[in-house]
């Protein structure tokens, strides 16, 4: 049994073995304290230009509007782990070609709020569609990376009069069980929500996903990678909100069970585009075979030797497959 394996396999023991101890400094304290330097800080609240909070029902959501305001309106939806932050390049080359960027945190991520809401496609559906209201946009193109992707198509079945068209890079929603990680089925156990604030579990999971983000056959020493990893790492030890929300949604986002989603897009006259790397391990490609079987009038980007990450490797090519599909 290889070194991973085992550590997989002792994460329900260790979550039940060692106690709830002092939280970490909330995210607060981190960037409004003047005695720190902010430069050392790798996600602030201004990561890009034009942001804003805004009240719902759920929290406050901190979001972006990036690029020109007359420019074509375009929404971005992250994944599971990593904040807004994850579409740096791909936002900014967008509002390069005068677009108009909304970027905004997932609740439980970033500078968002953490709902103790279970984290079902209702609840991140619901707080897009009243972002969206709030701002006043009536229509845009909506664009979801991976957990983000599943978030995109169903609020495109339940407000396809608010979607110009839909764009998904490796979208979930059709996984089979086998694909979702060991670690993150193991926050599917009773009683380990008591223990997600103690700051060894903490720093075991954080290992975990960090080897989890890297781990495709694209990934390497990359400086965009890296600081990826500092994002999600800062997240981490500074958010305490977020793994309480990452193990919700592991529990209770269907990464399963959204066919009847995919199945109603394919209804509507709305474009599809779908991007993915044929080597990703986190969403295996395999899958878009079923995405088409639900959309067939999509059309399918191959990424051949891409894995999961592609989006961070090759935001360029991925913003001119964009542009173009627009």
């Amino acid at each position: 049994m290889s070194n991973k394996l085992i550590i997989f396999a002792l994460i329900p023991l260790l979550l039940m073995l060692y106690p709830y101890d002092t939280p970490l400094s909330g995210y607060k304290d981190s960037w409004e304290n003047d005695a720190i330097d902010k430069s050392t800080i790798p996600y602030l609240p201004d990561h890009y230009p034009g942001g804003a909070y805004v009240d719902l029902p759920y929290g406050k959501t901190r979001y972006w509007l990036i690029g020109p305001e007359d420019g074509k309106k375009i929404t971005l939806v992250h994944g599971i782990a990593a904040p807004a932050a994850i579409f740096t390049d791909i936002a900014t080359d967008l509002a390069k070609k005068g677009y108009r960027v909304l970027a905004f945190d997932l609740y439980g991520r970033g500078y968002s709020a953490s709902p103790s809401a279970p984290n079902t496609d209702a609840l991140f559906v619901s707080q897009l569609a009243m972002l969206l209201g709030k701002i006043g946009w009536k229509k845009t193109d909506l664009l979801g990376l991976s957990l983000g992707g599943g978030i995109a198509v169903s609020f495109t079945r339940y407000f396809p009069e608010h979607v110009n068209s839909l764009i998904l890079l490796a979208p979930v929603g059709l996984m089979d069980t086998i694909d979702i990680p060991v670690y993150a089925r193991a926050l599917k156990l009773p009683g380990v929500s008591s223990v997600l604030v103690n700051s060894f579990t903490r720093r075991l999971i954080e290992t975990l996903l960090r080897w989890h983000i890297s781990r495709n056959p694209d990934d390497s020493n990359d400086l965009r990678l890296k600081k990826l990893q500092q994002i999600s790492g800062y997240q981490f030890a500074n958010h305490l909100g977020f793994l309480n929300s990452f193990a919700s949604t592991v529990r209770h986002f269907p990464f399963s069970d959204l066919g009847e989603a995919y199945e109603a897009v394919g209804k509507l006259n709305i474009k599809v585009l779908i991007i993915w790397g044929d080597k990703d391990t986190t969403v295996p490609y395999v899958h878009a075979a079923k995405v088409m079987s639900y959309i067939p009038h999509a059309k399918l980007v191959k990424l051949t030797g891409e894995g999961h990450n592609f989006h961070v490797f090759r935001p360029e090519y991925v913003v001119s497959i964009v542009h173009e599909f627009l």
